[in-house]
């Protein structure tokens, strides 16, 4: 008996393109190779994302069947990991290394005379980057780092403790129900969770999303003195700071801070560095219930406990 032929769509910074020449004993070593001379890209740069939420498949499985994470109609992500360049004049929208070893891109503001540089922590896709990006943030002006798990539990005590200012019409179901699904480290976090970390520290919350170039400011009412930024792809978050003075803390009325992040936003949208969730028809995998888009996906996750959905 021969094996199945799969047929794969792949999203790349340069566009979906279809995977159709592999079978299911193939590996995720074949896959790699076929993408790397699919989009001219180094092997060692690639870095491929398959499941909903999406997952990384680490180096370890490059032998194992492709099978075992893909099937026929899957969408995969490629993304290419950034290299040191081996020579940088801090060019606007050029590859930089941050002092702790980390890769990302930096961007000046979109002001002529402006100065300030901001640069994207690129920020582990394990389900839990909205708190690792938001501690990440933090940290630079504390001296402990705080765990996803710990702030999980932060935002489920809130909820607890507050049920008229999170009532069941806000969370989106029952505050018990609401509760064990945040502590779940496989649920995603998002504009709840956001307004809550904005009020237990004091700080605004900007998420930058890369579609539209919107800010979305968690905590704006409260007139906070700080804030920080995440940056939003439509599926992932990643945290920003200014590279030079290693900030990540700034002035709400810092025009010049937001003007920067929001200049590199714009540079991720022109590379087609972000994902529309909104149009994708997704099916859960447990009750097999369609849904559409990201918005009906973590309403669905929230209300039955189900993780597990992929595209249609």
């Amino acid at each position: 008996m021969t094996a199945d032929v799969l047929r794969l769509r792949a999203k790349t910074s340069s566009g979906l393109i279809t995977v159709d020449k592999l079978q299911s004993t193939n590996t995720i070593a074949d896959l790699k190779q076929l993408l790397s001379e699919s989009i001219a890209a180094d092997l060692e740069c690639l870095v491929i994302k398959c499941g909903f939420p999406p997952k990384v498949i680490s180096d370890t499985e490059s032998s194992s069947p492709l099978s075992q994470h893909v099937k026929s109609g899957d969408t995969i992500i490629v993304e290419l990991k950034a290299q040191v360049p081996k020579a940088s004049n801090g060019v606007n929208g050029t590859v930089k290394s941050s002092a702790n070893g980390n890769i990302g891109s930096s961007s000046s503001s979109s002001k002529a005379n402006a100065t300030l540089k901001m640069a994207r922590k690129v920020i582990p896709a394990d389900n839990s980057c909205l708190f690792n990006s938001f501690s990440y943030t933090y940290s630079h002006t504390q001296e402990s780092l705080f765990t996803p798990s710990h702030l999980r539990e932060l935002i489920a005590v809130t909820v607890g403790t507050n049920i008229a200012k999170y009532p069941p019409e806000v969370l989106g179901s029952d505050v018990r129900e609401y509760q064990k699904f945040i502590r779940n480290p496989q649920s995603w976090g998002g504009a709840i969770e956001a307004a809550i970390l904005a009020d237990h520290f004091e700080m605004e919350v900007r998420i930058v999303d890369i579609q539209t170039n919107r800010i979305d400011k968690f905590g704006f009412a409260q007139n906070f003195a700080n804030c920080v930024y995440l940056l939003y792809d439509g599926i992932h978050y990643d945290a920003l700071f200014e590279p030079c003075h290693r900030k990540s803390v700034f002035a709400t009325g810092d025009e010049e801070s937001e003007n920067a992040c929001k200049q590199l936003a714009k540079e991720f949208k022109e590379m087609n560095k972000f994902t529309d969730l909104q149009k994708f028809s997704l099916r859960c995998m447990i009750c097999n219930e369609l849904l559409k888009g990201q918005n009906d996906a973590q309403k669905h996750a929230v209300k039955t406990q189900h993780i597990n959905f992929r595209e249609v």
